[in-house]
């Protein structure tokens, strides 16, 4: 059951974060290349705090509904509706700059946590967690070290 979170939670979180960096990218005009190494990781920060919560309410969902199947579509509802409702927060948050951006995001993020229910392969489900986590403790060092040199 740990583990079952800790997977989806960071894959939900680092979808996410790559969802609204590639969206930013591409069709912000404010935001460019450049922009990534500063704000990749203030995004991981965010995304981890609301992904970690929204998925503990996720696990009680899945939990609530404990058949066999992950994709049915009450499910694939429930958590549209959930990345749905945290991206309108997220948006109502920054003042809807970031619109349809956090939207979009959020929407990937729940939907990649119903995925990763499938997964089974522990040593997957382990370097999606140490991944996230390595992004999240690791990449503020790195970027300091080479800001400094």
């Amino acid at each position: 059951m740990l583990l079952n979170y800790l997977k989806s939670s960071s894959a939900s979180v680092l979808s996410s974060v790559f969802t609204f960096l590639v969206l930013a990218i591409l069709f912000s005009p404010d935001f460019g290349l450049d922009d990534v190494p500063s704000e990749f990781y203030r995004y991981t920060f965010t995304a981890t705090l609301f992904g970690y919560i929204g998925g503990l309410i996720a696990i009680w969902i899945l939990w609530l509904y404990q058949d066999k199947e992950v994709f049915t579509k009450d499910k694939i509802a429930i958590f549209a509706a959930g990345g749905l409702l945290i991206g309108i927060g997220l948006e109502l948050l920054t003042g809807f700059i970031g619109l349809p951006y956090f939207l979009i995001s959020a929407l990937v993020g729940a939907l990649m946590f119903l995925v990763m229910q499938k997964l089974n392969n522990k040593l997957l489900g382990w370097s999606i967690v140490a991944v996230h986590f390595g992004l999240l403790f690791i990449y503020p060092q790195v970027i300091d070290f080479f800001t400094f040199i």
